[in-house]
């Protein structure tokens, strides 16, 4: 069965979850050579959230996903930053962009093109308004070995 279109966690602006990064189950494990997308909220009422910084982060900088059951960690290099308008990050090019193969199509995770193993970071940026920020932050990375 195919995922089911993501809704991140949600809750009171004092729940804890505003402060931690969550993988979305329907891409790959960080490490596959596919895309995993892991998000985290940029703030909440009681300050800022787990991707506060996540808009400091540029072309070259590492980012280290540690498997929590395990220890071991995965490393990645920023390859690209983004940000787009909610409308923008509904078109399919870049859903595709941010979920890699598979998941915007209705399937499980698909191999990329390229053998590697990819991670897109996301968050909200932009102005609040109303239940969300108007746009989305994007953090594209590859895996270094």
């Amino acid at each position: 069965m195919p995922p089911t279109p993501w809704t991140p966690p949600t809750g009171g602006l004092d729940d804890p979850v505003w402060g931690q990064a969550f993988w979305y189950r329907g891409s790959a494990v960080p490490g596959a050579p596919s895309t995993a997308l892991i998000a985290g909220h940029v703030g909440s009422r009681g300050g800022p959230g787990v991707f506060a910084r996540l808009g400091e982060l540029v072309p070259g900088d590492p980012i280290i996903v540690e498997d929590l059951r395990s220890g071991q960690g995965t490393r990645f290099v920023v390859a690209e930053t983004a940000e787009y308008s909610l409308a923008e990050a509904a078109q399919p090019d870049v859903l595709a962009r941010i979920y890699g193969a598979g998941p915007v199509a209705g399937t499980w995770p698909q191999p990329s093109a390229d053998g590697l193993a990819h991670l897109t970071l996301v968050t909200c940026a932009g102005t609040f308004q109303g239940q969300t920020h108007d746009h989305r932050r994007v953090v594209s990375a590859v895996e270094t070995g």
